[in-house]
């Protein structure tokens, strides 16, 4: 699956003397809100007119095999219009960025969405 290299556990583990930060290392909310602003740069780096970029529905994940942002985007085309929202899952800062567009179907997107997108209990962004 596309997903697998997301699997791994990268960026899951905390560098803290704290039993919360290490246990929960997304459990502030502030990290959360980054998280998610990170994730929407790199999901403009992909569309065609970056700053005409409109989100919504935007939440932070980490209840699934990574921790994630999910959400909508709609952003104009090569043509100049609105080309409609669309789900993306982005990993935070990295490029690792999927859009709706990018797979194959809407149900291979709302697989990969039941398995990324999944709030944990700390989740609050």
């Amino acid at each position: 699956m596309l997903f697998n290299h997301l699997t791994s556990g990268e960026g899951r583990t905390a560098n803290s003397s704290s039993t919360t930060e290490a246990t929960q290392p997304y459990a502030d909310r502030g990290k959360q809100e980054a998280w998610i602003a990170a994730a929407q740069i790199s999901v403009k780096k992909r569309l065609k007119d970056p700053s005409s970029a409109e989100f919504r529905n935007v939440h932070f994940y980490s209840g699934g095999k990574a921790a994630v942002a999910c959400g909508e985007v709609n952003a104009k085309n090569s043509f100049g219009g609105y080309s409609g929202y669309e789900r993306f899952v982005a990993a935070g800062s990295t490029n690792l960025v999927f859009l709706e567009s990018d797979l194959g179907s809407k149900a291979e997107m709302t697989e990969v969405w039941k398995e990324m997108c999944i709030k944990a209990p700390t989740d609050q962004a």
